[in-house]
This record gives structure tokens, sequence and C-alpha cells, in this order.
């Protein structure tokens, strides 16, 4: 037993000097027993990131590669097409299709391919794109007007998933034809236009008589109501 002379006694503990405190000797566990998985994690994802990045320019410098190639292959079928519409003033007009895969594959691709040759001598045909509604067809057909030649005639529904389109009988397009040859007519060109068929049902030429006078009947009532106006 101890007395405590002229004061109050204290009971004290010691820890062994240099013994770490408690948060800090448990990050230096964890440093022990992590420290080098953490670390080569850390590189890998370094790594990883490095050849990302690397393989981003490396698509990047590939795509402005493509586009600049394709912009060259326009211009090149532009220069093209205006000194074929060139070459044949005055004698007979140069005429593209309306089609899908081309470079008159959409309303917008087509204007422009169509305004960048800017010939009077160079036209086009028209049909309506498979798949498209009414409204776009007509919206389609007003920016063929200015430089419509004629129309390809035909009747085709889209097909069922990624089935083939189906070739139908084409008064069976009785609700839309009239309306295409109408607004074709009524267009800015003064020139004659013609309305070619192109396909028949099930591509039958038994069945190109049936075809043919729908269509004679529908452009002969286009005729007789322009020349009464």
């Amino acid at each position: 037993m101890s007395k405590n002379r002229g004061g109050s006694s204290k009971s004290s503990s010691s820890k062994p000097e240099g013994a770490p405190d408690g948060a800090g000797s448990l990050d230096k566990v964890r440093d022990i027993l992590f420290g080098e998985q953490s670390r080569r994690s850390d590189e890998r994802m370094a790594q990883l990131d490095k050849r990302l990045s690397e393989g981003l320019s490396q698509t990047d410098a590939r795509q402005d590669a493509a586009l600049a190639a394709l912009s060259q292959k326009l211009d090149e079928a532009v220069r093209s097409l205006q000194d074929a519409a060139k070459a044949g003033a005055g004698e007979q007009a140069q005429v593209a299709e309306w089609h899908g895969g081309t470079l008159t594959d959409t309303t917008a691709s087509a204007e422009s391919v169509l305004s960048a040759i800017g010939h009077e001598h160079f036209l086009t045909y028209w049909q309506p794109r498979t798949g498209d509604g009414f409204a776009q067809a007509l919206d389609d057909l007003d920016a063929a007007l200015p430089r419509l030649a004629g129309m390809h005639v035909f009747h085709w529904l889209p097909g069922d998933g990624a089935g083939p389109v189906q070739r139908r009988p084409l008064a069976e397009g009785q609700g839309l034809w009239p309306t295409y040859l109408r607004q074709a007519e009524a267009g800015p060109r003064e020139a004659d236009l013609f309305a070619m068929l192109e396909f028949v049902c099930d591509d039958d030429p038994a069945n190109l008589a049936a075809d043919a006078e729908a269509l004679r009947q529908w452009t002969a009532a286009v005729n007789t109501a322009a020349a009464r106006r």
C-alpha cells in the first residue's frame, strides 16, 4: 500500500512506447492486409483507363477518316451528276430515282442532292417509300415536285416483321394513288408527267392488265379534272 503525501492518489495506465493508437492501428492493419492488393487494383484500373482512352482516340480517328471518305464520294457523285446534266442539256434530261439506300433515301437527302446539282435538266422520278404513312408520302412527293419527271406506280405493303414486302394489286391503292396523281399534276412544272407501272401483284405478268386498267382510270380522272380548270 502506498501513501500519498500532500496530494491525491492517481491511478495511471501506460502503453508501450510507440504503440499505435486505435484509428491509426486499424489503418496500418488494413494496409498490411490489403495494401498490396489495393495498389495492384489501382494500377490495373489506370492501365485499363489508358487503353480505353487510346481505343476511343483510335475509334474517333477511324470515324473521322470514314466520314471524310464518304464526303469525298458524295462530292464526286454530285459533280458527276452535274456534268451529266450539263452534257445532256438541250437533248435529254438526266433523271434520278427516289429510292431507299441511295442519295435520295430520305426527303432531306433527296432535297439536298437536287439542290446541290441545281440544274434544270436534272430531274427525278418519285415513288412512295414502303412503310411511310400517307401524310409522309405526300410531304415526300411535295419535295420532289419542282424536279418531278414522272412516277413509278405500284402498291406494296410492309412485310410481317423481317419478311419481304407484299406486292398487292394496284386497285387496293385506291385510297392513295389518285391523291398522289392529283398532287403531281398540280405541281409547278409545265412539262407533261408520266405514270409508269413498275411492279405488279406477285410479279405475275397475268396481273398486268388489271393494274394497267386501274392506273388508266385514275390518270383519266386526273386529266379530266385538270382540263376543266
